[in-house]
């Protein structure tokens, strides 16, 4: 105990230095913000009261420009201070959170590193008191015990021993305790985290990042990083810290937050991520839907695609086993490597016999022969894409018809003074004569330099002897012929359906290329697992230059089997130099109780493992009516709120289930429907769809419907672990009738 007080004051004497530290370094930046403000200020009214002079005055215009230049650099140095003003306020509340004692081979005594969000330099010795846990050295605190260890310096690799770790708990500029860290006192203190309500946002987790995490999240080595990661066990976490932690080292290799790209399943899931990077210090990376990738591509070529969350629905709530049968098979096949190679195939056999090329006449006289043009086209610079081909010749085309216009406009005019009534208007009159006549001769060049891919989409299952060329050799699917016809009479101005859209994407990309994400040099892939081979051959059109990191869980599939080679496809689409694949089987995120009734919901063993953490058994409620069911699930929830839960979702099968239930009984309970159409509160109580709340995390999930009627497929059973897996602290299932197949034997069963 003496001993823990000896350590307390001097921490506590440390811990002073740095606030020290802090406010002096804040006041400074304070001060040159204050400064920088009105020299800002200052420059805009010197040159705004220059601008009145300059419109006519070429001098005085130059200078104006000068004076748009310096306030650009005083607008750029005062936002820099802003910034670095706020930083230092979030350091002053909690300026770090461990410190590993390391002593170098070599060396007499070991050093005290201090790990925090950010570094923190004492400007007058030059010394480092505080780094940054990305820093290679903060890597001792997450990779090793005591003993014996190394980290990866810029000179090399450095060797020593670690002789302490200690972590401590700095709130709002406050410092209340400190403990010397070993495996068994660090997971009682992420098992205290744990039990705490769920936040409304996704947090950072710095403080407990684990060690095969940690190796994630520092991997240098592979251009394709996949992660394979057990429901709960990080997998989002820690791809954003990997992304914090390689623009970190982008300071010296080059990486900016313009060049990385994160896809997330929905802009849902993208609004619940969105404040990690900002508190790890980094902003401004893009988050992505596919379908806002699709339609950069497409541009205006479509109407606004079907999302694939709309898809999840048409596929749940398909009452047709037969229809249902046809939908998904259709969909495989759209996204399978046999269709990629038809739609490769259809690009080659555009280029060489479907381009409706044509002479192209002026005034009587052929200026290009068809066959010319098409040889033209076949014969350019390979790294060509057919689209800028064909505009390279619309262009020379257009060079041409340029020059026969001049005389072309003296024979108009030379035609009009013929008419008496043109007479004085023969100028004119030319004119129009040789606009009307350019305009149709435009649009007829245009119908065979411009591509219309959709038209050209459709033609592949409208002519029956083209799709079936396009398949030569190819191994179909028995129902093809189906899914063909069912395609071809799909109405053309329509929204086009997901799949469609995909194919859409990849094929323009193949005809037109995409120049637009030339300059990507990361992309992280969330929710891998609902991908399918023409996802990622599209990523590998769009950006060719970037490395990856994929995550997924092939538990986690919604109304598709991922193959067991799935991630030996995704490293053959992307075909990069190195790529490994890391397995995260530890869930931190559920209770022990709620993880083996989870795991009646998987085909064969898991490999998950559970952190260890104990809570309330999951329930199964029934009901004799529907009535009786609301208001059991009713008092449930008023019950959760009575013990202090702060986030409860009530998971349906479908949205329109979730819209229904809504409509009973939402606004007595004080909840919120999530229906993708507004920004979602994950604290309090909402409604939603469970494909919809796939990678969330609330405090209780409540399973509506859980009956034999709504669950008794194996994609229903998948529903039912994605939907358990929701939950921190409490599981329930509540059903009316006969209760899923999949619930017997387990669970704590209240039949009312």
């Amino acid at each position: 105990m003496q001993n823990y007080q000896q350590e307390l004051q001097r921490e506590q004497a440390y811990f002073e230095e740095i606030l020290a530290l802090v406010d002096a370094r804040l006041e400074k930046k304070r001060a040159s913000g204050r400064q920088g403000r009105g020299g800002l200020l200052t420059s805009q009214k010197e040159m705004w009261d220059g601008a009145a002079h300059s419109s006519a005055d070429f001098d005085a215009a130059v200078e104006l420009s000068q004076y748009q230049e310096e306030l650009a650099l005083r607008t750029a140095s005062y936002l820099t201070d802003v910034e670095e003003v706020q930083t230092l306020e979030r350091m002053r509340d909690s300026p770090y959170f461990a410190r590993v004692d390391f002593r170098e081979s070599g060396e007499a005594e070991a050093a005290g590193i201090y790990i925090g969000r950010r570094s923190l330099l004492d400007e007058s010795t030059h010394a480092v008191r505080i780094f940054d846990w990305r820093a290679p050295i903060a890597g001792l605190f997450y990779r090793y015990e005591r003993g014996p260890a190394q980290y990866e310096a810029p000179g090399g690799t450095i060797r020593g021993d670690v002789s302490l770790k200690r972590q401590y708990e700095i709130k709002r500029g406050r410092f209340e305790y400190f403990f010397d860290a070993n495996v068994e006192i660090t997971d009682e203190f992420l098992k205290k985290l744990l039990a705490k309500n769920a936040p409304s946002k996704m947090v950072s987790i710095v403080e407990t990042i684990q060690k095969d995490q940690d190796a994630i999240i520092r991997d240098s080595q592979n251009e394709l990083l996949m992660v394979q990661g057990a429901a709960g066990s990080g997998k989002t976490s820690v791809a954003l810290h990997r992304v914090a932690y390689l623009m970190y080292r982008g300071l010296s290799s080059g990486l900016s937050s313009h060049q990385i790209v994160i896809l997330s399943p929905s802009a849902l899931f993208s609004d619940y991520i969105s404040g990690v990077l900002p508190e790890l210090g980094e902003k401004n990376v893009q988050t992505l839907a596919f379908e806002d990738l699709c339609g950069r591509v497409l541009g205006g070529d479509l109407p606004q695609m079907q999302t694939k969350h709309q898809l999840f629905e048409e596929l749940i709530t398909c009452a047709d086993a037969g229809e249902k049968a046809l939908l998904k098979a259709g969909v495989e096949f759209k996204a399978s490597q046999t269709f990629i190679i038809m739609l490769r195939r259809l690009a080659v056999r555009y280029q060489r016999r479907l381009v409706p090329f044509c002479d192209v006449l002026y005034h009587r006289r052929q200026l290009f022969d068809r066959q010319l043009l098409k040889e033209r086209l076949l014969r350019r610079d390979a790294r060509i894409p057919a689209a800028a081909g064909l505009q390279q010749i619309e262009t020379m085309i257009l060079r041409e018809v340029r020059e026969e216009n001049k005389s072309r406009l003296e024979e108009l005019e030379r035609f009009a003074r013929r008419y008496p009534e043109h007479a004085y208007e023969v100028p004119a009159f030319a004119r129009m004569l040789s606009i009307r006549e350019n305009r149709l001769l435009l649009a007829r060049i245009r119908s065979f330099t411009r591509i219309d891919y959709a038209a050209l989409y459709r033609r592949m299952f409208h002519d029956k002897n083209l799709f079936y060329a396009l398949a030569k050799g190819l191994t179909l699917p028995e129902n093809a012929e189906e899914i063909r016809r069912r395609t071809d009479a799909l109405p053309a101005p329509a929204p086009p359906r997901y799949e469609d859209a995909l194919a859409l994407t990849f094929l323009k990309a193949v005809l037109a290329g995409c120049d637009a994400y030339g300059d990507i040099r990361q992309v992280v892939v969330d929710e891998a697992q609902d991908c399918c081979p023409i996802h990622f051959e599209i990523l590998n059109l769009l950006f060719p230059r970037a490395k990856y990191t994929v995550l997924g869980d092939l538990h986690q599939t919604i109304e598709k089997e991922a193959p067991p080679a799935f991630y030996e496809d995704v490293r053959h689409i992307l075909n990069k130099k190195t790529s490994t694949l890391l397995t995260l089987s530890k869930s931190f995120r559920c209770t022990r109780q709620i993880i083996a009734f989870s795991g009646r919901f998987l085909e064969g063993p898991s490999g998950q493992e559970c952190f260890g953490r104990d809570g309330a058994p999951p329930e199964i409620f029934s009901a004799a009516g529907r009535d009786l069911l609301d208001r059991q699930l009713a008092a449930f929830i008023r019950e959760l709120g009575a013990q202090g839960y702060r986030s409860v979702c009530v998971l349906c099968k479908s949205l329109a289930a979730a819209e229904e239930l809504y409509e009973r009984m939402g606004a007595s309970a004080g909840a919120a429907l999530m229906d993708g159409t507004r920004p979602a509160a994950l604290s309090g109580i909402c409604i939603a769809p469970i494909y919809m709340a796939k990678g969330l995390e609330f405090d209780a999930a409540l399973v509506y419907d859980a009956d034999d009627v709504h669950y008794h497929t194996a994609d229903d059973k998948k529903l039912l672990y994605i939907a358990a897996t929701r939950a921190l602290h409490r599981l329930a299932l509540f059903y009316v009738g006969k209760p899923s197949r999949f619930l017997s034997g387990g669970g704590q069963e209240d039949a009312l």
